[in-house]
């Protein structure tokens, strides 16, 4: 093994362990105010936090250090109040320039770790984690505890990221008195996160979906988050464009917390979004996701479709599976935007057939989920016409031809998109308008050959 001395110091970081001592300059502060409770509320891209923390405070005028904050904390949403009247927030600040010692060994796990112990005994290895008062390392095969107090050097060599460094809040307020008392304090986190994710069966026969659905929870804040409920919001405030601001984008995977529950969120109406509320405790760690049960498993009546639509698939021809969010549902719910994934089970086993991903569905919408381009069918889309009649006034004709290769008749829809005022002169099918902009046209194909129609446009 390489001598220490002679290893670069330019790519390297060389830590010296005082034992027993993992402390920073606000560490007297630390133990002056502790956190009471954490309630956390889900946006699609950000938390908003509302923590209440307990603080003995002097009497007259003072400055308490609130530390641990969030590496990424946007620090102008912060506001504080005092839901006593004998203290008074004067003002607070935050000072960036704290280092932050679990955050520089949480993005080092994997890496090479050199360590000097105090008999000068060397050992290299994969760092794990640090658990109470031992170091984790992997060498080899074996899992060795290494206790801090037999440490005299330890470092990491190429280390991307050195600096790291959190905020803590420093407030000055005044107290009419000597009293351990609490503070509000609202702020938001980035690199919080939540999303729907849907698994459905397909029973074929039936034409249903054994639909289930869970809340897929991201925290990547630098923080853990906990608070007594779970709060989700289902649309996405506007917020103004951030300068910048102090934060990080952590290095290492993301590990899965997964819990299966019964209770099921409770839905409703907040002004122009929807909220999803559970009366659970949530304890979300760092860098970690969490998948929750949002509605309960309902059985779904679908249709099977064979749809040709230029403006959304391109020139393909794609099997879906469509149905109406509405009060026919047992949940009676919007869906929540996510990932939707179908599987089919039959005698021979268990397929997956294709994903698709949904917009935030409110009530009384129609949900299209494709699943994959059929092989067999295919679809020629061409202009045959073009005619200016006036200012403002077009014509357009098309021809669609649809082939199909397969030893069985299949039925394709064939969707038009349309723009402004708009007028179908002529076709050779028949049509039925789906909404202000879209004209549905259904076609037969027989086994092993083609159909084809044509229709004109009139634009005004």
């Amino acid at each position: 093994m390489k001598n220490f001395k002679h290893l670069p110091y330019r790519v390297s970081i060389l830590l010296t362990l005082t034992v027993g001592c993992f402390v920073n300059f606000y560490q007297g502060a630390l133990a002056q105010s502790k956190s009471l409770n954490q309630n956390c509320v889900f946006y699609n891209s950000f938390a908003y936090i509302v923590e209440t923390i307990e603080i003995p405070f002097k009497q007259g005028e003072n400055d308490y250090t609130i530390t641990r904050m969030p590496g990424s904390i946007i620090q102008e949403s912060v506001f504080i109040e005092s839901p006593s009247n004998d203290v008074q927030i004067l003002r607070y600040r935050f000072d960036n320039r704290v280092f932050d010692y679990s955050s520089l060994l949480e993005t080092q796990r994997g890496d090479t770790i050199y360590i000097r112990l105090q008999n000068e005994a060397q050992i290299t290895g994969l760092f794990y984690d640090v658990k109470g008062s031992d170091f984790i390392i992997r060498s080899g095969n074996t899992l060795i505890a290494i206790n801090k107090n037999l440490i005299s050097q330890y470092y990491f060599k190429n280390v991307v990221q050195v600096d790291r460094f959190v905020p803590v809040l420093i407030l000055t307020a005044y107290s009419q008195r000597q009293n351990v008392g609490t503070i509000r304090l609202h702020y938001f986190l980035n690199n919080v996160s939540w999303k729907g994710e849907y698994t459905a069966f397909y029973n074929q026969e039936q034409k249903t979906l054994l639909f289930n659905s869970r809340a897929h929870l991201t925290n990547n804040s630098g923080s853990v988050l906990t608070s007594n409920t779970i709060t989700l919001i289902a649309g996405e405030p506007h917020r103004a464009q951030q300068e910048g601001g102090f934060g990080f984008q952590p290095r290492i995977a993301a590990k899965a917390q997964t819990i299966e529950q019964a209770p099921v969120f409770q839905i409703a109406e907040a002004d122009i979004f929807y909220k999803f509320s559970l009366q659970q405790p949530l304890n979300l760690n760092n860098q970690s996701d969490m998948q929750i049960r949002l509605l309960p498993e309902i059985s779904i009546p679908v249709q099977e479709k064979n749809i040709y639509d230029v403006s959304r698939y391109g020139n393909k021809i794609v099997n879906c599976l469509e149905f109406v969010n509405d009060t026919s549902l047992k949940s009676h719910s919007p869906l929540p935007a996510g990932i939707v994934r179908i599987y089919q089970t039959d005698a021979s086993g268990s397929l997956f057939l294709g994903e698709d991903r949904i917009p935030n569905t409110p009530l009384n919408e129609r949900i299209t989920i494709q699943l994959g381009t059929v092989f067999d069918l295919t679809g020629e889309r061409t202009q045959t016409n073009f005619r200016r009649i006036g200012e403002k006034t077009t014509e357009e004709t098309y021809t669609i031809e649809l082939r199909n290769a397969s030893s069985e008749t299949k039925s394709v829809l064939v969707r038009e998109h349309f723009y402004g005022e708009w007028r179908i002169l002529e076709s050779s099918i028949a049509f039925k308008k789906l909404d202000s902009r879209t004209a549905e046209f259904t076609v037969i194909i027989p086994s092993q050959e083609k159909s084809s129609f044509t229709y004109t446009v009139r634009y005004n």
